[in-house]
C-alpha cells in the first residue's frame, strides 16, 4: 500500500482482514478497496448484515409484490412507482459478473 493506504498496482492484497482493537479487543473486518482499506467494527457489520436480511429482496420479489399492486391497486401509494429502466451502472456488480482487480481479490 501506498502512503495514503491505497492498492499499489499489479499487487494482490487479501479482499478483507479481521482484527482486534489494541485498545479494547473488539473485533473489526478491514476491506481493501481501490481508493484504501476500509475498518468496520464486526458487531456493526452482524447487525447490518441481519438487518439486510430481512429488510433487502430481489428485484423479482419486488415484482411480484410491489409492482404488480400497483397494476392492480389504483390507490397505491405514488413512492411506490415503478423505478426507471435504465440500463445497470457498469460499476455495480451483478452476482454473474466476472470479479475484476478492481472489485477486490487477485485477477
Amino acid at each position: 500500500m501506498d502512503q495514503a493506504g491505497a492498492p499499489l498496482p499489479d499487487h494482490c492484497y487479501p479482499l478483507i482482514t479481521l482484527f482486534k482493537d489494541e485498545v479494547n479487543e473488539k473485533l473489526h473486518v478491514e476491506l481493501y478497496t481501490e481508493k484504501g482499506t476500509v475498518q468496520i467494527n464486526a458487531k456493526d457489520l452482524r447487525d447490518a448484515l441481519a438487518l439486510a436480511e430481512e429488510a433487502t429482496h430481489s428485484e423479482r420479489w419486488y415484482e411480484d409484490n410491489v409492482y404488480s399492486r400497483m397494476d392492480t391497486e389504483p390507490d397505491a401509494p405514488p413512492n411506490s412507482r415503478r423505478p426507471s429502466q435504465l440500463p445497470p451502472s457498469s460499476d455495480v456488480q451483478s452476482p454473474d459478473s466476472p470479479r475484476t482487480p478492481s472489485s477486490g481479490g487477485c485477477g
